[in-house]
């Protein structure tokens, strides 16, 4: 006995990248797609490239979803694809901002190092900070 099929029709999701099949003209085509924004009227993207590189786009939902159809859900990246070389930059060697999360270590007193007899040069890496002499101060 054969019953109704159990696939369900995938929906966008903001934040997320999906494989998309474009079928307008009778040539099939697939583009990656992460979605930006979902409206009542309209989608705004950011499309893939052959080159690898993204841009933006809006398209109107109907005219979209009569030309178009979501293939595969393919990850949800933490951040968003780059849009014409804008890179996001995240700075960790901020000397205010890592003062503000470090302390010098415990064990070995902000030196990085520990004693140890069993090796030649009298002492090694500290355990603790791994050489660095400062913690993280909310340990």
């Amino acid at each position: 006995m054969v019953t109704g099929g159990t696939e369900q029709e995938l929906q966008f999701e903001v934040g997320k990248i999906y494989l998309v099949e474009n079928h307008y003209f009778h040539n099939k085509s697939y583009q990656e797609i992460y979605v930006e924004r979902v409206t009542d009227a309209a989608y705004k993207f950011r499309k893939e490239r052959a080159d690898g590189t993204w841009y933006l786009e809006w398209e109107e939902r109907k005219i979209f979803d009569q030309r178009n159809r979501i293939v595969e859900y393919l990850d949800t990246p933490t951040f968003p694809p780059s849009v014409n070389g804008v890179d996001y930059k995240i700075e960790i060697n901020n000397p205010e901002y890592l003062k503000a999360l470090t302390a010098p270590c415990p064990v070995c007193n902000g030196s990085g190092r520990v004693p140890d007899h069993s090796v030649t040069t009298g002492d090694k890496a500290c355990p603790k900070c791994f050489g660095s002499g400062l913690i993280y101060a909310v340990e």
